[in-house]
């Protein structure tokens, strides 16, 4: 389904935010995007695996630039492990977690109708960020904070694995 033109799922999750597109490979979008996080309390990336390092702007360059920032990094697998370079996407997540093992038929895993890991990966760097701009304003201290899109929705598999379980 579209809005004007655009899929109704993009509309819904950018629904009034601002944006600008930048080269980060070049020197200007580079010192823009600076001038960004030097105003900013929270910088989020969901950018391929060590993207956003080999930019110059990963967590901890932006958390030495300033130390009262907030960083979000989101991951398919988290920064550790076998999986850590693997790109990741909503239903690959859904189906390496067990997610479409509970939808649909016995005879037939099914996708959910929304996109579930992203959104399990976005309500805990939500909570995430909250509990860190918190801390921040007590301590004067920023964060670096790391979701794990597989994490975010095995989590969220507890509840089917303790029904099968019990």
């Amino acid at each position: 389904a579209t809005v004007h033109g655009q899929a109704s799922h993009f509309v819904w999750l950018n629904r009034g935010k601002e944006s600008i597109e930048l080269d980060l490979t070049s020197e200007r979008g580079h010192r823009i995007a600076l001038g960004l996080v030097d105003r900013a309390d929270v910088v989020i990336s969901n950018l391929s695996p060590g993207a956003m390092d080999r930019l110059g702007l990963g967590a901890a360059e932006l958390r030495r630039r300033r130390d009262d920032l907030v960083v979000v990094v989101i991951s398919g697998y988290g920064d550790a492990g076998p999986y850590r370079d693997r790109k990741a996407y909503d239903m690959l997540i859904q189906a390496e977690s067990g997610l479409c093992s509970v939808t649909g038929t016995p005879e037939t895993a099914t996708k959910t109708g929304v996109p579930v890991s992203d959104i399990a990966t976005g309500m805990y760097a939500l909570s995430a960020v909250q509990a860190a701009l918190l801390r921040r304003e007590r301590t004067g201290a920023g964060a670096t904070i790391e979701v794990s899109m597989f994490e975010a929705t095995a989590e969220w598999m507890g509840h089917p694995m303790y029904i099968r379980m019990y």
